[in-house]
């Protein structure tokens, strides 16, 4: 659930108090999948309202359910946005590590599309960080990856 609202701040307000009382109703019907749902929604509200090291810690904690109920397509979302969010912090080798790893786990789904997004995100970090090499190199490959699935 991606939250569109008039404004993070109003998004913020809103829905934080509402996401809560989902965390804690799921966490008590041991719901594990929706829990770590909400954990992504709430670092959605917190990214939104540049609070990046609160985003990432739901983020990972949501990854971390994710990867024990060996759910790929939460796995996925989380890679993504824990890339971005390690991209705003600055932190552009662990932001790499999670493009690489949803990378390599969109091609083994054949999921060409997310394998797409993926490498264009590499190539955008490599290009904040001036490595033309490599610039070139995942744009190119994000192009191989469109042509395969259009």
């Amino acid at each position: 659930m991606i939250l569109f609202t008039r404004s993070s701040r109003y998004a913020y307000l809103v829905w934080k108090g509402q996401v809560e009382r989902a965390l804690k109703k799921y966490e008590k019907e041991g719901d594990r999948k929706s829990y770590a749902e909400c954990l992504m929604v709430m670092g959605q509200l917190y990214h939104g309202i540049k609070k990046f090291e609160q985003a990432q810690d739901y983020y990972l904690s949501a990854l971390e359910i994710f990867k024990e109920l060996l759910y790929d397509d939460g796995k996925l979302l989380a890679y993504y946005v824990i890339g971005l969010t390690n991209e705003e912090l600055q932190k552009f080798t662990s932001a790499e590590e999670y493009y690489l790893t949803g990378l390599d786990l969109a091609k083994t789904r054949n999921d060409w599309e997310i394998a797409h997004e993926f490498a264009l995100c590499l190539a955008h970090l490599y290009d904040l960080q001036g490595v033309e090499t490599k610039v070139n190199d995942f744009y190119l490959e994000a192009d191989s990856i469109k042509n395969s699935y259009l």
